[in-house]
């Protein structure tokens, strides 16, 4: 059902992630967060918005989760992403690993609008790449029943 990357395969794709959300935390920091304003998850919002808002834009859907909110925040989720990232990617290789890291974080991206469309309408922004992790540990979870599933059968 999965194909197998290659034994002592290093998992590349997750340590440029985690670079990748290092130099974007690094940005927001140099900017003062302008960097956070531009490239949030913004829910969309009805008729324009106000001078010096930012609307919702469809590249956010990928952007916000590459923000996070403090170091502490950062740190969490790259922890995650370490965790279970490189699991996924020894066992799918990195370009699967990086279809589902992607296909999570815009899901969860979706998701979050849809949520604060209904329930909090409020203009507040999305960042951090919670939902792109925790679709990793589902990829991990998934492929650890598999397997035992496999084992008890030839049993």
């Amino acid at each position: 059902m999965f194909e197998e990357a290659e034994p002592g395969a290093r998992p590349d794709m997750t340590t440029l992630l985690i670079l990748l959300n290092i130099v974007a935390f690094s940005g927001e920091v140099a900017t003062d967060g302008a960097l956070a304003q531009q490239f949030a998850l913004w829910p969309p919002i009805l008729g324009m918005p106000a001078d010096g808002e930012v609307g919702f834009a469809p590249w956010q859907l990928l952007t916000y989760g590459f923000l996070h909110a403090n170091l502490a925040h950062l740190a969490f989720n790259m922890l995650g992403l370490w965790m279970f990232g490189r699991s996924v990617e020894a066992s799918l290789g990195p370009g699967r690993m990086l279809a589902v890291y992607l296909a999570s974080l815009v899901s969860a991206g979706l998701i979050q609008l849809a949520v604060l469309g209904y329930i909090a309408p409020a203009h507040m922004p999305t960042i951090g790449a919670s939902g792109a992790v925790f679709g990793l540990l589902n990829r991990r979870h998934r492929l650890a029943c598999s397997r035992l599933s496999a084992r008890s059968d030839r049993q």
